[in-house]
């Protein structure tokens, strides 16, 4: 009888860890049928839990590695279900098994403070039952709003390995090895009752030492944002610098060469008239496009090739664009751009330094292609390539901006690679222009 209700009672303390679980698991990004993967996750712990059976009638160290064994493998419910790593599962477990022992110890309390038994057979009693629920559905409903969800904001709780092995420290030596001690001693006495309510205690304060823990990570992971948007503005003041320089020393060269046109013999008129004829060609970089906003980041850029030494063509309608947030606009192909001339100015052949830009309507859609030689295709992942520099937490979180953004309007950005040539379609539902009238197209 005592085997059986042993067993019993494993079986309920895996019921309840897999309640746990599922609570952690809910704000995490899911896998394919997720419920199906975490009915089959849940029905190996429980098979797992029948076999490995109690604790009363062994020792710690046996009852330890039973323990342990089940918790391992409640780990699973949630690697299955979700789409996130190991470190995630392992830590949104053990933060589950913070919040199943809270709730146990203080149900322990309960029982014992009214003289109720604590065992499975007591939840028959409705006083018990009672006292069962009140410590178990409030606590887990109340940890769920305040550590599972907020933990999990974003689909993962972004878990490395040393955070996942951390809180493994903190929790297991206290609220498993010290409270499994103090129940094979005898299961009552002051010493009973004190680990009761250290081990609440202890699971409460590392609950909410993640939950701060998140919140400065997330705050580190803002600050470091707004330091790369400040990086970027800064190159953004550099680039409009030497843009600037470039169309000052074209005037000087102008200002000069018509001077010296006043004093030249007729075939040195005419080469001096196609030199400044070329001179001049930096001005067809102001295209006009029907957007104001469009036409001022493509002139932009265009000054920036021609500083750089890079073939420019561009061929764009910007109409349909124009019922866009002008910053997302900027932002949007600004970015692409970037990315484009980043890309070919390490080029060493000069024929290869070349970028192509259109922007067209079709069937109610704009679309935008940008297009440059690539030596090396990138590595992709999620569709979009993974960016080469060594501050991944820095750099790489423009192209997904760009993607964001074409989605927040309705659309999509698709990137591939064909014959080395490096291509990047942002496709936007056409919205009505602001300006009437301007060209169709404007080329450079």
């Amino acid at each position: 009888m005592s085997g059986l209700l042993d067993r019993l009672q494993q079986c309920n303390y895996i019921l309840e860890m897999l309640a746990a679980c599922l609570l952690f698991a809910l704000p995490l990004k899911k896998r394919h049928r997720p419920w199906l993967r975490f009915g089959a996750g849940a029905l190996a712990a429980l098979v797992v839990s029948m076999t490995v059976g109690g604790v009363s009638s062994t020792g710690v160290a046996e009852a330890g590695i039973a323990y342990l064994a089940q918790l391992i493998v409640v780990v699973l419910p949630i690697w299955l279900s979700c789409d996130v790593s190991v470190e995630d599962a392992v830590y949104g477990t053990i933060c589950a098994y913070a919040m199943q022992h809270f709730s146990s110890s203080l149900y322990i309390l309960l029982c014992l403070g009214t003289g109720a038994g604590h065992d499975i057979w007591r939840l028959l009693d409705p006083a018990t039952l009672g006292y069962y629920l009140l410590a178990y559905v409030p606590p887990y409903f109340l940890i769920y709003r305040l550590c599972a969800r907020p933990l999990g904001r974003g689909g993962s709780y972004r878990a490395s390995l040393f955070r996942a092995g951390g809180i493994t420290v903190l929790v297991l030596p206290v609220a498993l090895f010290l409270s499994l001690a103090a129940k094979l001693s005898g299961g009552g006495g002051g010493a009973f009752l004190v680990c009761q309510v250290y081990a609440m205690l202890c699971s409460a304060y590392v609950l909410w030492v993640q939950v701060s823990q998140s919140r400065e990570v997330q705050l580190q992971a803002e600050l470091k944002v707004q330091q790369a948007l400040w990086e970027k503005e800064k190159e953004q003041y550099q680039l409009s610098r030497a843009t600037i320089e470039v169309i000052n020393r074209k005037c000087h060269d102008l200002k000069h060469q018509l001077a010296a046109l006043r004093h030249c013999s007729e075939p040195q008129r005419e080469e001096s008239l196609r030199e400044i004829e070329q001179a001049a060609l930096i001005y067809d970089a102001v295209v006009q496009t029907g957007n104001e906003v469009l036409d001022t980041v493509l002139t932009e850029k265009s000054l920036v090739c021609e500083h750089r030494n890079i073939q420019w063509t561009c061929m764009a309608d910007g109409r349909g664009l124009a019922g866009m947030n002008p910053v997302d606009l900027y932002a949007l192909v600004g970015n692409a751009l970037d990315n484009a001339i980043e890309s070919v100015q390490q080029l060493q052949d000069p024929a290869k330094r070349v970028i192509g830009v259109t922007l067209f309507r079709r069937d109610g859609l704009s679309v935008l292609r940008v297009e440059n030689y690539c030596e090396t295709p990138p590595l992709f992942r999620d569709g979009l390539p993974v960016t080469t520099k060594q501050d991944r937490a820095v750099h790489g979180f423009g192209m997904k901006s760009m993607r964001q953004t074409a989605e927040k309007y309705g659309g999509s950005l698709s990137v591939q690679v064909e014959d080395h040539v490096f291509v990047l379609c942002v496709v936007l539902p056409v919205q009505p222009p602001r300006q009437e009238g301007a060209a169709d197209f404007a080329v450079s």
